[in-house]
């Protein structure tokens, strides 16, 4: 399976994304690449602004995830934000998040 991760370099985010490759998916991280997380080398990795996800649509199109995973949602502007940067691109997305969300 094809997994897109959105935040994947935190402590959480990394672990998450260290499993999955580690379970056989093939895994791309979104991330404004500042954060130095020691990731299996085969992550595919693409740099860029959660505020700016219809700035990437055609990187994530060229991926082509089944999944999303968002790991960092905060508020209902990002929640819409990445609703529609997925649209009709995943077939499953799952966000973690804050309640607000």
């Amino acid at each position: 399976m094809r997994v897109l991760v959105l935040g994947g370099t935190g402590f959480i985010g990394s672990r998450v994304v260290t499993r999955l490759a580690g379970m056989g998916h093939e895994v791309a991280v979104f991330n404004r690449g500042r954060t130095k997380a020691d990731l299996p080398l085969r992550v595919r990795r693409l740099i860029g602004d959660q505020a700016e996800l219809g700035d990437h649509v055609q990187a994530f199109r060229d991926f082509a995830p089944d999944v999303v995973v968002g790991m960092r949602l905060m508020t209902e502007r990002e929640a819409n934000a990445f609703a529609g940067a997925f649209a009709g691109l995943a077939c499953r997305a799952l966000v973690i998040g804050s309640m607000d969300v």
